[in-house]
Formats: C-alpha cells, sequence, structure tokens
C-alpha cells in the first residue's frame, strides 16, 4: 500500500530535521565557529589621556620594561575584552568579554576601573549586555567612553549595532538610527585632528558567513555620520588602530583580511587614508594590542597572532618607523588576547592578560630620558629629642615606579617608602639619606641634616594665607605662628613677586596672575632660624565657575504624561549650550524640555552644559514612571431588548500592566470570562450587566451597564399564549379529526373478508 505523506506530516519533518542540524553544529552550547585560521580575537581600543606633551621623543627612547603588578582583586579571566582610559573619570576602563575556558563559554557585561595599581568593580545593573569583540573608545570631546557593537552569546548571539557612552560610572544607551551596521571585532579610537571618534572596518558576519568590511565612520554628539575617504585600507577585521597624538594622526596596523595575515600601516588625516608601510614592519597579525604612549610620544604594539602561532613581541612605532624591542621577561606567548591602554594615573601601559585562564596585570614603562634623581626633606627641622620628624622624598626622571630607602644617621634600623617618620633619641646633628631605585634598577641619593635639640621646644613657623585663592589686586592676608625658640622673633616674607615684608602678619595683593610660593624666615634671639610656607594662587578677574541647577515635574509619572524640565545656569562665559538625555534614547538641545514617556521604568536623566569657554557640567535627576492607571469602556448592542434577544457585550480596557482578566455578570444569574461577550435574558425586566477587569499587578477596575428586557412581546415568549400557539393547535386538532372520520369510512365500505380459518381444502382425487 502507497503511504502518502499528508501536508502536517511532512511539516513536522522538516522541523524536526531542522532542530538535528542545529543540535548537530552545536546548539546553544557555543557560539558559532570561526574558520580554524581564526581564534576568538579581542577588541582593538584606544583612546586619548587628556593634556600631554606631544613633543617627539629622541630616536632612542630605550628598552621598554614589563613589569608584573598582579596583587589584590582583579576582574576574572577573559579575552575579547574592551579597556581604555577614560579621561573623564581619570581612570583606567575595563568592561565584557568572554572566557573561553570550558564549554559553555562564559560572557560577561562587568565595569572595572584601574588606577593607582588597583582594580575596582564599577558594575551597575543599567549596563551593555553580556558580549565581546566590540568597539570602544575614550572620547574627550564628549566627556565620555563610546562603545560600540559586538557579538552576544549562543543562540541569541547577533553582531549588534548598539551604542553606549559611560560617563561618571553610568552606561547609557544612545543607540540611533542611521549608525553602522551590526558588526564585531573591527577598531576604534579617537581622532584628535577632528575632536570626533573615528571607527574602521570589522567583521559583520562571522564563521562561514565572514564580511570583511572597509567602512569609516565618525561619531560625536550623539550622531553617527559615514565618512567617504578618497583612499581606505582593504577589507579585515580585529586590525589595531590608535590615536598618534605626536605625528596628529590615527594609525591603523594589520588585521585579517580575505586571504591572509596582514602588516600593512596606514593613517588617517584630513579626511583620508594613507598607506606608510615602512620596509622594517612587524610580521603579520591580528588581534595585537596598541596604545599611544604620551610619556615616549609613541605607539606601542604587543603581541597578536598569525594562523596557528602566537607573538610575545613589543615593538614600538614613532616618526613613521617601527622598531622591535626583546623584552625580558614580558607576558608569555599565548596570552596574545590581553586588554591594553595607557594609564595616565600611572604613567604606564596597563595591560590585562586575556585568553582562557590567565588575568594577569601587567605595565609597561620606558627608561626616562632625563637621569634619575632625588630630594630629601625633614619637617619639622630643628626639632626636640623623641619628637617625630616627618620625611619625605621626591623623585625625577628615572622610569617609575620607584622603591625608597632610608638611613637615619643614628644606630636605629632604616626605613623605607617615600613618606616616612623617624624620632632620634639623643641631642645632635644627624645626615638623613634616602636612596631612590627605578624600575630600571638605576639609584639615585640625597641627604638631609637634622638638628635635634635636648631640651626646650624648638624654633618651628607655620603659616596661613586667606584667600589661597585669589584675583588679581586682592589683598590677601598672611598669619604666622611661631612654636618654640626664644623671642623676641624677626621676621622676613618673600611674596614671590618680587615684594616682601618683616611684619609679622601682613597683607598683600598680587599684581599679575599666577602660582605664588610663599615663604617666611623666622629668627629668634639665639640666631635660631625656621621656614615656613604657603601657596597662593592668583587668577585674573572673571566670572565665577560654571555651574547649573536642575529640576524635573514631576519626578513621579504614569506612561504618557508629560514631565517638565528645567535648568538655571550660572557662572561661566554665556551662551549655553545644553544636551538633555531621557534615558530612553530620546534627547533635547534646549534650555528647557519637556518628555513623554512611554513604558514604565525609573530614568536617569542627564544635562550637559557648555558655556563659550569649553567648560562643561553635567548633572542627573531621576524620574520614576509608572503605568497608567487601569481603566475599561463597556457597551451593549441595545439598551432595550425583547425576551430571549441576543445582546452583544463589549469592552475596551487601557493603563494597566497587560495582560487582562475579564469576568460578565450579566445580572440574571448568567456570566462569561472574556473581553467580549453575549446573552440572551429569559424573562423581562430591568438588568445590570457588570464587567470586572483584572490587571497582571493585581489592579481591579469595573463598569456596568443597564438592560430593559420587555415581557410578552417577543418571539418564544414564556410570559403568555401567543395567538399564533393557539393558531396552531387549532390547526393540529383538525387535521387530528380529519384521520379519524379517513379511517373510520375506510372500515364502512370495505368488501368482507375471508372465513375465518382461511379458505376450504381442495377436493381430494
Amino acid at each position: 500500500m502507497t503511504h502518502r505523506t499528508t501536508p502536517r506530516l511532512a511539516g513536522v519533518l522538516v522541523v524536526a530535521l531542522v532542530t538535528v542540524m542545529f543540535l548537530g553544529s552545536g546548539g546553544a552550547t557555543a557560539p558559532a565557529a570561526a574558520p580554524a585560521r581564526e581564534p576568538a580575537l579581542h577588541a582593538t581600543v584606544a583612546g586619548t589621556i587628556g593634556p600631554v606633551s606631544t613633543a617627539p621623543a629622541s630616536p632612542n627612547v630605550g628598552t621598554p620594561v614589563w613589569t608584573n603588578v598582579t596583587s589584590g582583586p582583579a576582574p576574572p579571566p577573559r579575552r575579547s575584552a574592551g579597556m581604555v582610559w577614560d579621561s573623564s573619570d581619570n581612570y583606567t576602563l575595563l568592561f565584557g568579554g568572554e572566557n573561553t575556558n570550558g564549554i559553555p563559554y562564559t560572557y560577561y557585561n562587568d565595569t572595572w576601573s584601574f588606577a593607582n595599581h588597583t582594580w575596582v568593580n564599577r558594575t551597575t545593573p543599567a549596563s551593555p549586555s553580556a558580549r565581546f569583540g566590540f568597539f570602544l573608545a575614550d572620547d574627550p570631546s564628549d566627556h565620555e567612553v563610546v562603545l560600540f557593537g559586538g557579538s552576544g552569546p549562543a543562540p541569541t548571539g547577533s553582531y549588534n549595532d548598539q551604542t553606549w557612552v559611560y560617563r561618571a560610572g553610568v552606561w547609557t544607551n544612545v543607540t540611533a538610527a542611521g549608525g553602522p551596521t551590526g558588526r564585531f571585532w573591527g577598531s576604534m579610537s579617537y581622532d584628535t585632528e577632528t575632536g570626533t571618534v573615528l571607527l574602521f572596518a570589522g567583521n559583520q558576519g562571522g564563521g562561514t558567513n565572514t564580511t570583511y568590511s572597509n567602512d569609516t565612520w565618525q561619531f560625536h554628539a550623539g550622531t553617527w555620520t559615514k565618512l567617504t575617504p578618497t583612499a581606505a585600507p582593504g577589507g579585515r577585521y580585529d586590525q589595531a588602530q590608535v590615536d598618534d597624538l605626536a605625528d596628529h594622526d590615527v594609525v591603523m596596523f594589520g588585521g585579517l583580511g580575505p586571504t591572509q595575515y596582514l602588516n600593512d600601516t596606514w593613517t588617517f588625516a584630513s579626511g583620508t587614508w594613507v598607506n606608510v608601510t615602512p620596509p622594517n614592519s612587524p610580521d603579520a597579525r591580528a588581534g595585537a594590542g596598541m596604545v599611544y604612549d604620551p610619556d615616549v610620544s609613541a605607539v606601542v604594539m604587543y603581541g597578536g597572532y598569525p594562523a596557528n602561532s602566537y607573538y610575545a613581541d613589543t615593538w614600538v612605532f614613532q616618526g613613521g618607523t617601527w622598531t622591535a624591542y626583546d623584552v625580558s621577561p614580558a607576558p608569555p606567548a599565548g596570552t596574545i588576547w590581553g586588554q591594553m591602554a595607557y594609564d595616565a594615573s600611572d604613567h604606564c601601559v596597563v595591560m590585562l592578560q586575556g585568553d582562557g585562564a590567565y588575568n594577569a596585570t601587567w605595565e609597561l614603562t620606558f627608561p626616562a630620558s632625563s637621569p634619575l634623581g632625588v630630594t630629601a626633606h625633614a619637617a619639622p627641622n630643628p626639632v626636640g629629642v623623641a619628637a617625630s620628624v616627618a620625611f619625605s622624598a621626591s623623585p625625577t626622571g628615572g622610569s617609575p615606579p620607584y622603591a625608597f630607602a632610608w638611613a637615619w644617621g643614628d644606630s636605629t634600623s632604616n626605613g623605607t617608602g617615600q613618606n616616612v617618620s623617624h624620632t632620634y633619641g639623643s641631642a645632635g646633628n644627624y645626615t638623613a639619606t634616602v636612596t631612590v631605585t627605578d624600575s630600571a634598577l638605576a639609584t639615585a641619593t640625597d641627604s638631609v641634616v637634622v638638628q635635634v635639640f635636648s631640651s626646650g621646644t624648638p624654633l618651628s613657623v607655620t603659616v596661613t594665607a586667606a584667600p589661597t585663592l585669589a584675583q588679581r589686586d586682592e589683598n590677601v592676608s598672611f598669619t604666622s605662628n611661631v612654636t618654640g625658640g626664644t623671642g623676641p622673633f624677626t621676621y622676613n616674607w618673600s611674596f614671590a613677586d618680587g615684594n616682601g615684608s618683616t611684619a609679622a602678619d601682613p597683607v598683600h595683593a598680587f599684581a599679575t596672575v599666577g602660582v605664588f610660593n610663599v615663604t617666611l624666615a623666622v629668627e629668634d634671639a639665639n640666631g635660631t632660624t625656621a621656614d615656613g610656607y604657603v601657596v597662593v594662587t592668583v587668577q585674573s578677574s572673571g566670572p565665577p565657575p560654571l555651574g547649573v541647577t536642575i529640576s524635573a515635574v514631576p519626578t513621579s509619572a504614569t506612561v504618557g504624561e508629560t514631565v517638565n524640565f528645567s535648568s538655571r545656569p550660572s557662572g561661566g562665559v554665556p551662551p549655553y549650550t545644553f544636551l538633555w538625555r531621557f534615558g530612553d534614547l530620546s534627547s533635547a538641545t534646549t534650555q528647557n524640555a519637556s518628555h513623554a514617556y512611554a513604558a514604565a521604568g525609573a530614568y536617569n536623566v542627564s544635562l550637559n552644559v557648555s558655556d563659550a569657554n569649553g567648560s562643561f557640567v553635567v548633572r542627573y535627576v531621576t524620574v520614576d514612571v509608572g503605568a497608567a492607571p487601569l481603566t475599561v469602556t463597556v457597551r451593549a448592542s441595545a439598551s432595550t431588548a425583547q425576551v430571549n434577544q441576543t445582546v452583544d457585550f463589549s469592552s475596551q480596557p487601557s493603563g494597566g500592566t497587560p495582560p487582562y482578566a475579564f469576568h460578565w455578570s450579566f445580572g440574571d444569574g448568567t456570566s462569561a470570562s472574556t473581553q467580549n461577550a453575549s446573552d440572551a435574558y429569559a424573562r423581562g425586566g430591568t438588568f445590570t450587566a457588570t464587567l470586572f477587569v483584572n490587571d497582571s499587578d493585581g489592579h481591579s477596575v469595573n463598569r456596568s451597564v443597564s438592560i430593559t428586557v420587555q415581557a410578552g412581546t417577543g418571539p418564544n415568549s414564556s410570559s403568555g399564549t401567543s395567538p399564533y400557539v393557539w393558531l396552531g393547535l387549532g390547526a393540529g386538532v383538525a387535521v387530528v379529526a380529519l384521520l379519524i372520520a379517513y379511517v373510520v369510512a375506510r372500515r364502512r365500505s370495505a368488501p368482507p373478508g375471508p372465513p375465518e380459518g382461511g379458505p376450504p381444502a381442495p377436493p381430494s382425487a
């Protein structure tokens, strides 16, 4: 027998086949595999680090030094994350990434900062979703860090086109239409020449659908703009890119193209790309870390990978030339998915190792062009026996970080640290010596002689000034406080502007703008001297600092309700510019604005105010938006009906939180639980039909409608006998009578039947 596959069965077989193929390819266990030649890479990130020197360094900057500074809490192991110096918040920012050390992979959306050699977890609930391979760059013009794109975990992984900004510890989604298509593993950096963020290329497919794009985009003030340079590098992804402040352009290196790994060097300036590949270039690679180090005015690159091996080399790009350095120790090969950034707080390049189980923190420094030096300080000096002396050391040159060792000049053990204290047990003159050692193991020393008295209180003086921040030609009052010694005292003030005074508490007005280190030398009757100083900053007469206050009315609103935002700027130099961000991807550029929210939630609203001098200030206000009140309207198809006539009831709920639950009570003992219903009343009277509606948050509302039912006149009425019923009964009786008469007549006219017992038997033969 031939079996036919019905359409429904065919559909089931197709779904089963697709499911088997999906599970066979890994399903939701891990992302779709990339070609064998392209292991997962990290996002190349870079940015500027605020006002720095851009003067070219000497051609030989010295061999760089890698130092493992891992200590204390640190981010979990990861790769393909983003790390960049956040010039507005003054720390190195790390976000996201993936950990491929095990199946399924682990994907992150945590936020960390690194400053003063310390990691701090700054994760907040309102963060971008977990992702890797995204673009990240500092944007000092808009005072924020910009994040774009990336890929999330399977099976919902996608190469998204979201744009987020990070400012003052807060992530905000600013995605808008017209930006780049979704992608990952491209490159993005700040472009000082244009004051914008520059994005180039990336992978818009992945796996067997890899797309090697080569488009160029700019981002500024919340808007993406696609550029059309006259020349551009070929399609690629996972290249390195950085803003080169010394050469006033953006530098891009290498990556993976459609057929091979690349080692070309390009620069972007004046709106176009230029191939500047020098003869002596690094080997072809992708996935390298690259940053700009302003301490040596050079671009630094580490690691990367070709087809099936890994690099652990360090390169410097300066003045159009690549130079390789044999650095030992260095982060081990195989950790090339580390995240790199220049850390302006510690004046070094910092890298968080990547690839699997590694999460060590390394710092890279260069020998300074000036020799290492140090100056020792001691206060108070002179000092009495057993009194504490505070020692400090001021290093210069060399290669940070520094280590300090102190010898006190007495028989006690030595001390360590840049700022330390010591007490002397007997009178005398002691030479305290500090030795400083830098990261290149260079040393320098300096000494200070401490006078220790056996009895009495040594002479000392402290000075104060009011105000310490003054306007030009404003009077500043100075006060001296002398302790110890033997009076009378003589005073010798130097105001550091060519003027002085011999009064104990003088008043002085500075005629020029600047920072003045005002000193006082006090001498007692025995010829002992002591010094004190105070710093006064003098600025030109001008407006007070820029400030702004903002408000929102109301701060607790409902969906669709208008919220009025107002601002009051002060100080600075008008005119002002305003940028409101309402927390739902909407914005406004007026001083005062109004906005209505389409969905419930808590919205962090920010206002950025800038003045004509480029100063800016940001303020925040939170608006809590709740759902609109639950309400419902009901209608009946008729307000007057006949008995057993069908009446249709309809409802239209709004507000509250869907889904809704419905319950009709029609007033005649019957009910229904649908949004729209119908009923036929079996008796006359006036009935109240009521609808009860509940939303998913437990809110309830009810509405009623009145129906009048007329008795005795409707079809099939049971409250009286219709004339049609009587007519029907009469017709039935007539028919029965006719049938009876017919039967009787038939019996009377029929012929006699055969005799009882049947016909007689035939005669016998």
